[in-house]
């Protein structure tokens, strides 16, 4: 099959399994994490422990907290202490920092961009950081905006993006750009799943509804 048929293939492919992301609800069971030092709360699964990182763990004021995410069925050893954080970063799967500045201050690091009529479309990588050495094509879906009850706007950005690695073959990957956001504060996560690793396909539904459930305080 030419280079060109297979793009025309995994096109099709994309749109659908984009459509289905899109469909996709994750019912999550009551558990929340909210600390004092931290100004959101969330929900999220089971499969997830939840750390807030000391304050010594990060060196700028321009953070409020930083949250650690744990897959349970990854650590083989025992957690520390979840009051304190210690030793958590090291093995960490997921870390969001939530700062303190707007979602529309950092676009262009989660491969958004506001247009001059006042629209905010998302563009991908390749296009983002007008980098192609490596990436050879990449599908862009259309940005969803949510407008959460508590007055921040959520952006989501799926792409799929082909790329060779140093031996010319193709590889397929999912990248999810979400950023959540009000005028005084904003939490972001870039997220990638292969499309060849079973353990980490379809974690990206897990966190775009983990976004879904932020509340900022």
């Amino acid at each position: 099959m030419s280079l060109n048929k297979m793009y025309k293939f995994f096109k099709t492919l994309v749109l659908g399994i984009l459509f289905l992301n899109n469909a996709f609800a994750v019912n999550f069971p009551s558990n929340q994490e909210q600390s004092k030092n931290c100004p959101i709360s969330f929900e999220y699964p089971d499969s997830l422990e939840v750390y807030v990182a000391p304050s010594e763990s990060f060196n700028s004021e321009n953070i409020f907290c930083r949250l650690v995410f744990l897959y349970k069925n990854k650590i083989k050893s025992n957690l520390p202490e979840k009051t304190s954080g210690d030793g958590v970063l090291e093995i960490s799967d997921v870390v969001i920092d939530v700062l303190k500045e707007p979602p529309e201050n950092r676009f262009k690091e989660y491969s958004f961009e506001k247009k001059h009529d006042g629209r905010v479309i998302y563009i991908g990588q390749i296009n983002a950081n007008k980098e192609k050495s490596t990436h050879i094509n990449e599908f862009v879906s259309p940005v969803q905006i949510v407008k959460m009850k508590s007055g921040a706007n959520l952006y989501i950005g799926e792409a799929i993006v082909f790329e060779t690695d140093g031996r010319g073959k193709i590889k397929k990957s999912k990248r999810t750009d979400l950023l959540i956001g009000n005028e005084e504060k904003s939490v972001g996560l870039i997220f990638w799943e292969s499309t060849r690793d079973q353990n980490s396909l379809g974690k990206s539904k897990i966190w775009v509804a983990i976004f879904k459930s932020i509340k900022m305080h």
